[in-house]
């Protein structure tokens, strides 16, 4: 399967004044990675990800649980990543340690199955104000027709 990487660019009103990296960065042992926020699950397609960052020196952070009956498919994007990846389990949406992972990561990637497009629609999901509010990179990894 392709797979293409596409940039988006979005604007917030949400204030990013009191997002603070410094306690995702503590625990992650820098900013910069890739971060990628979600249940870990061949639908969402980590393993694509990882998969494309192989032969760069990004450092990739994921959060999230493994769905039920997906444990292999977690454990295959833990060999791929080899020490390139962090898997650190699912944050709440509430808890302000995803809106400092969000301010420390250098980009968030998300699997989309529909259109990026679709997401400037409202009412918008609150990680990508929270997330847009940041000014980072954000991309799609998005399978190709």
């Amino acid at each position: 399967t392709a797979y293409e990487i596409k940039e988006c660019d979005w604007s917030s009103d949400v204030c990013s004044s009191d997002l603070d990296p410094e306690p995702f960065a503590r625990l992650v042992g820098g900013r910069g990675f890739v971060l990628v926020a979600g249940r870990i699950e061949p639908r969402k397609n980590q393993l694509g990800l990882i998969d494309a960052l192989r032969d760069t020196d990004a450092q990739v952070v994921v959060l999230g649980d493994v769905v039920p009956g997906h444990e292999d498919y977690a454990e295959a994007c833990r060999r791929a990543a080899g020490g390139r990846a962090r898997f650190l389990g699912r944050l709440e949406h509430d808890d302000p340690m995803l809106a400092s992972a969000y301010a420390a990561c250098g980009c968030l990637a998300y699997f989309t199955i529909p259109a990026p497009e679709t997401l400037t629609c409202t009412p918008r999901p609150r990680w990508l104000d929270q997330y847009s509010a940041t000014g980072m990179d954000f991309c799609f990894l998005s399978k190709r027709p």
